[in-house]
């Protein structure tokens, strides 16, 4: 399969920094496609300000935020910045890119006021399907233990998302109980209502882990503190490299705007 991109947008500043867009489906995209559902923004503010942002913990995301930066830069040749907010417990990747956005809404993912839409193609092979529910697992998802008992947990504001990672999981004999609960964000400190998957037990959550795995340095190391070895993502070998270079050249900068939207 070939993207169809004649009518991706690009403005002069994509031009100028020689911005790739990739012409086919792979697991790369599919990850970076998870992750943004799960706490990302892809938007415009009045036709301009074209902003793509994924955004995490202050303490805890900035490694993974690095991970992706490094996955966006291999993807599409640009290089995101790394943000750090204090006021409200956040870092985040951002970039103010017309050609990405246009390329987003054009093979099909768009995401408003958390109702996420998600390219056809993420389900039709199962290795698109695994990076995107890893990359959406890792930006809203977490694993903690009771009692040494093992529970994994992704909560969403989209229905519909859920219900569709739900029926694809249970597809793969990974047992998961779905509702619906009041969840706090320790990073805005507000409650949200969110729709939830969990996946509960050794032996599930050891398939999952199996399976799907994670790119999250801490999430890595809760499941093997556990006992289960998640596989290295195609995605994490074919970056290792860039992974390290991006790492040593990162900077957390301190953000402070006014007036602008919270979009998280």
């Amino acid at each position: 399969m070939k993207f169809d991109l004649s009518n991706v947008v690009m403005s002069y500043v994509d031009k100028r920094i020689k911005l790739v867009l990739p012409e086919r489906p792979s697991e790369e995209l599919a990850e970076l496609i998870g992750a943004l559902a799960g706490d990302g923004y892809v938007g415009s503010y009045k036709g301009y300000h074209h902003e793509i942002r994924i955004a995490g913990h202050i303490e805890d995301d900035p490694p993974y935020l690095i991970y992706l930066g490094s996955l966006i830069a291999f993807l599409f040749n640009i290089r995101m910045s790394l943000i750090k907010r204090d006021e409200i417990n956040t870092a985040y990747l951002l970039k103010r890119s017309k050609g990405m956005l246009s390329f987003l809404k054009t093979i099909g993912y768009s995401k408003k006021r958390g109702i996420i839409k998600i390219p056809n193609w993420i389900w039709k092979e199962k290795k698109f399907s695994i990076n995107f529910i890893r990359g959406l697992f890792d930006t809203d998802g977490c694993m903690r233990f009771n009692k040494g008992y093992p529970i994994i947990k992704i909560g969403l504001k989209d229905r519909i998302t859920i219900k569709k990672v739900s029926q694809w999981l249970n597809n793969n004999n990974i047992k998961i109980y779905s509702g619906k609960e009041s969840q706090f964000d320790k990073r805005t400190f507000k409650v949200y209502t969110k729709y939830t998957i969990y996946i509960n037990g050794r032996k599930n959550v050891g398939e999952y882990s199996k399976l799907i795995g994670t790119s999250h340095i801490k999430i890595r190391e809760k499941m093997g503190q556990g006992g289960f070895e998640p596989p290295i993502p195609r995605a994490s070998a074919v970056l290792a490299t860039l992974y390290v270079y991006v790492l040593s050249q990162a900077k957390l900068l301190t953000h402070h705007q006014k007036n602008q939207k919270n979009c998280f």
